[in-house]
Order: C-alpha cells, then sequence, then structure tokens
C-alpha cells in the first residue's frame, strides 16, 4: 500500500465511520463490514481517484449528498437569510419555547415642579414586553435511489438529487412562514373549500404571514398594480414602515415582471446609484427589498387560494417588517443517507424542526396586497 492508497483509505473510513447512538461505539456502514483491508483499500481508491463515472460511489454519494445539500440550502435560501440574526434561533432548547420581545413602548409621565421637597419620585412602570413561543413542528422527505438509476442515468444523477433535496427544503420552510395556516377546516387560507391534509407543509404554524394580514384585514385591494398600492400597504405598519431596508416585499415572478413596467421604476440611467433596477434587476421598490418566491399563489376575490383553480384569478404580495419575524430551529437540517446492500438502494433523508411566530405587540407587522390583475 502506497502512501496515496493509505490517505484514500484513511478519508473513505473517515467520511463513513459513525457512532452508533444505543452503543456508543463508531461502527462502519453494514456496506463496509466484512471487507478486508485490501478490499477496502481498492473501494477507497475508486471513490477517490477513480474517473470513472459510478465507481465506488456506494462510498461517496451518502457522504457528498449531505454536505453538498446543506451547503446549497445555506446559498440558496434567501428569505431566511434576511432575517435579523438575533431573531433566529437554531439551537431551541426545547420543542416549546418562549422567547422575550420588544413589547408596547414606554411614556414618560408629567411630574409637578417641587424643588424644596426631597424625596419625590416620578411614577413606576413597569417595562412591557411580550413572551413569544416558538412551537417546533417536523418537515421531511424520503427519497430512494437504486444502483441502476445510478449507472443508467444520463445526466448527474447525485446532482439532480441535491437539487430535489434542496429545493424540497427551501420550498417547505418558505411555505411554512409565508402561507402558515393550522386551520383543520375547509376554511383554510391555501384550501378553501376543501378540508387541507395535516402533511401539508403550511398546517404547523398557525402564524403565516398571509394569515395574519388577512385575519386583520390589513389588505390594499390593488386592481391594476401601482406603485401607490405599496405605499398604501406600508401605511398598516405603524412607524415601521418609516425603515425601508427593514421591509421586504414578497411576490412572486408574474407580479414581479409587473413591476418591472411600471413608469415609477427608475433605471441606473435616469436615477444613478440608488436605481431600483440595477443589471436589469429588481431589487428595491422605494428601498423596499423585493424577494421572490413562488409559494406566494394565485388566490381568488377574498384573497384565498380556492380548492377551484379556475377561482385563483388574482395575485398578492406580502410586505413584511423582519425584525418582528422570529424563527426557531429545534433541528436546523439534517440530512442521513444509507445504502442498502439488499435492494441495492441508497435511502437519503432530509428533515427539519423548525417554529415562526410575528410580533405585532407593539405595532402591525404584516401587510397584504390583494386583487392584483396583470396586463
Amino acid at each position: 500500500m502506497d502512501k496515496s492508497q493509505f490517505f484514500n483509505l484513511l478519508n473513505v473510513l473517515y467520511s463513513n465511520t459513525k457512532m452508533n447512538k444505543k452503543s456508543g461505539k463508531y461502527e462502519l456502514p453494514a456496506v463496509m463490514k466484512g471487507l478486508t483491508v485490501r478490499d477496502m483499500i481498492t473501494k477507497a481508491n475508486e471513490s477517490m481517484s477513480t474517473t470513472q463515472a459510478n465507481n465506488g460511489w456506494n462510498f461517496a454519494v451518502p457522504e457528498q449528498l449531505e454536505a453538498n445539500i446543506i451547503a446549497r440550502v445555506t446559498e440558496e435560501t434567501n428569505l431566511l437569510n434576511l432575517i435579523p440574526a438575533q431573531n433566529q434561533y437554531f439551537n431551541m432548547p426545547s420543542a416549546v419555547y418562549s422567547i422575550p420581545a420588544v413589547g408596547q413602548s414606554l411614556r414618560m409621565s408629567r411630574m409637578s415642579e417641587q424643588a424644596d421637597v426631597p424625596g419625590a419620585v416620578a411614577p413606576i412602570v413597569k417595562a412591557n414586553t411580550k413572551k413569544l413561543t416558538l412551537t417546533a413542528d417536523k418537515l421531511a422527505t424520503t427519497v430512494f435511489i437504486s444502483y441502476e438509476l445510478m449507472e443508467d442515468a444520463v445526466v448527474n444523477f447525485q446532482n439532480f438529487v441535491e437539487s430535489e433535496l434542496t429545493r424540497a427544503f427551501e420550498v417547505s420552510t418558505h411555505n411554512f412562514i409565508i402561507n402558515g395556516d393550522n386551520d383543520a377546516a375547509d376554511t383554510n387560507i391555501n384550501t378553501l373549500g376543501a378540508v387541507p391534509s395535516q402533511t401539508f407543509d403550511f398546517m404547523g404554524n398557525p402564524f403565516g404571514l398571509r394569515k395574519l394580514a388577512i385575519a386583520s384585514s390589513r389588505v390594499v385591494n390593488a386592481g391594476t398594480l401601482d406603485v401607490q398600492d405599496i405605499r398604501k400597504a406600508r401605511k398598516f405598519l405603524g412607524t415601521k414602515w418609516t425603515r425601508p431596508t427593514e421591509l421586504a416585499l414578497v411576490m412572486n415572478s408574474d407580479v414581479y415582471f409587473q413591476l418591472l413596467g411600471l413608469s415609477q421604476v427608475e433605471t441606473m440611467e435616469t436615477f444613478g446609484q440608488n436605481a431600483t433596477i440595477v443589471n436589469w434587476v429588481l431589487t428595491h421598490i422605494d428601498g423596499i427589498q423585493v424577494v421572490v418566491r413562488e409559494e406566494i399563489q394565485n388566490a381568488n376575490a377574498d384573497w384565498k387560494v380556492s380548492n377551484t383553480p379556475g377561482d385563483n384569478t388574482k395575485w398578492q404580495i406580502v410586505l413584511v417588517h423582519l425584525p418582528s419575524l422570529y424563527i426557531g430551529f429545534k433541528r436546523v437540517l439534517t440530512i442521513e443517507a444509507d445504502t442498502n446492500t439488499q435492494t441495492q438502494q441508497i435511502m437519503t433523508t432530509a428533515s427539519t424542526r423548525l417554529a415562526a411566530n410575528v410580533n405585532e405587540n407593539d405595532l402591525p407587522a404584516v401587510a397584504l396586497i390583494v386583487n392584483i390583475t396583470l396586463s
């Protein structure tokens, strides 16, 4: 065994050895048990240095999937990246976790002038805080890949699986935050007219952004979309609207392209470095960051997504104050991949446990622009 073979073997052993939670001991996966050192060296060389597409992949693929998917999620989950770091709890100590949040603002009280009277004290008031509760909800999905599928695929199937699992996490996380509604009746804002399945990803969050805006009637009936509709929505947020850098406009691609055509949307040629369109990309409106998410579906004229697709002919935009949005993770993202030699399949499961809540104790934090018609 030369030096390169030795390091290949070490790398494969390190990547595949995992702790048995029951015994507390580190063990090799079943696919590697019973192999001689010579066999392991051969497989390690195939996995680490061969140019043949699938040689040794049954060792390398599970670990590569885990690392690559987590890296992609970190890069691609854009709405989460906008939430202030202090509002994201990546290590919830319990499944139900309460945190203090800013409450209603204090005010001073008028006092009489008593310059010659010692011991005059100001009225005693209590600082207002609000307890926000984050309740973790579990989301998961599993993908099976057969040896034959990997061997016969004319595309890079590993890359395809990575993309799909990344997309599943990204879409479900945003559905949970944007469309969350735990109403189990046919009045759910995402399935109006039909009882939603308890397996739907939005069912675990009673504080979805659209649900909060609809429940409090903080909506702007737009019709033909105009920048003034966005400004009307900002008014619902009280003084929070005065800090546009803390706001986000969340819309799907149809509405995004409609905004591109508005006469009020300035370009670099006419508005300089503060233009809303930079390099042909719409980045901000009135200083508010634009976020394109396809989880915002078309809705009916009553602002909800009907179970009858033909009724969903209106578009929507969510306006949210990001520092008021709190996200918690009891399990950020776990990727578990294992090889079943009997069925000759790789099973990859992605799972997360997350929670969401919105602090609206002092001022509203969410508004909704509804009934948008596109030209």
